[in-house]
């Protein structure tokens, strides 16, 4: 399993946006991230969708959280962007593996999943913005 660009670039406009009391403006956003205009559209037109953000028309416009990140856990924004987290193709419903269902690779590999899982759950984006790494 690895973080994609997309699932990065979520966390990025979500972190920047945790404490701001007033919107922030796509070009701000676009400067603050180092994501293209493009791609920050994409994601604030999807994150508006999941009723996490929110944006503002106007002068004074731009994007706000809509959500509290205390309530958004890292498997939600992974999920949202990516689909079902899977570590095998065993996990999908369509599998057709002559193994199962006495297979011991995918019981082992499902243990690890739900641990994944499990720790994905439990971590809440708002716990990425007041990491401190000094």
């Amino acid at each position: 399993m690895r973080i994609t660009k997309g699932v990065d670039y979520v966390l990025r406009i979500l972190i920047c946006l945790e404490g701001q009391s007033s919107p922030i403006s796509m070009p701000k956003m676009v400067e603050m991230t180092k994501i293209s205009y493009h791609n920050v559209m994409k994601i604030v037109q999807l994150l508006t969708k999941l009723e996490i953000v929110e944006t503002k028309q106007g002068k004074y416009g731009g994007i706000l959280l809509k959500k509290n990140l205390t309530d958004i856990s890292l498997k939600e924004i992974i999920e949202f962007i990516e689909g079902p987290i899977l570590l095998s193709d065993c996990f999908h419903e369509d599998c057709d593996c002559s193994g199962l269902p006495n297979c011991q690779i995918k019981s082992v590999l499902g243990h690890v999943q739900n641990q994944i899982v499990t720790i994905l759950e439990d971590t809440k984006i708002k716990e990425m913005v007041e990491v401190n790494y000094e």
